[in-house]
């Protein structure tokens, strides 16, 4: 997390948001190898468990992606509700990975979940209305999205 933007030791997931809005925004294949290298980028600077970030963010741009299919992404309460699934499972699944691999557990969890669904949530509108800015800005249209 961001030392800068932290409450009790915990940070919102940024770049977490970025993929997941990617994913929303220009489907499911894109969010999933976009999620993919930036989880990569992190998991080379040694922040967490190798290979768990590379993993988690795929997943979560993927899986965005598929929801782009059923849910109006451009929906203020849409973008709410992913922002707090997804710091949810990405809490979930990393303590999960974490006791699996490195047999620790986090003593924090409850405080990790609690915090980090908070940030997502209030980090999430902004993401989405950035990631929509860019992609506005290099003039990447929904037509040549489709596939």
């Amino acid at each position: 997390g961001d030392r800068f933007m932290s409450v009790m030791g915990v940070a919102p997931e940024i770049l977490l948001l970025v993929v997941v809005a990617f994913g929303f925004l220009r489907g499911p294949v894109f969010g999933e190898v976009f999620g993919f290298f930036w989880g990569l980028c992190l998991d080379v600077m040694g922040v967490t468990l190798f290979g768990m970030n590379s993993f988690l963010f795929a997943l979560a741009g993927y899986g965005a992606g598929k929801l782009r299919q059923r849910v109006a992404s451009e929906r203020g309460a849409a973008q709410i509700a992913i922002g707090l699934v997804v710091a949810i499972a990405y809490v979930m699944v990393s303590l999960l990975l974490h006791r699996l691999f490195l047999g620790e557990a986090d003593r924090n969890f409850m405080k990790s979940l609690l915090v980090t669904g908070f940030f997502n949530v209030l980090f999430v509108r902004f993401i989405f209305w950035m990631v929509d800015r860019w992609l506005f800005i290099w003039k990447w249209q929904q037509a040549e999205i489709e596939a």
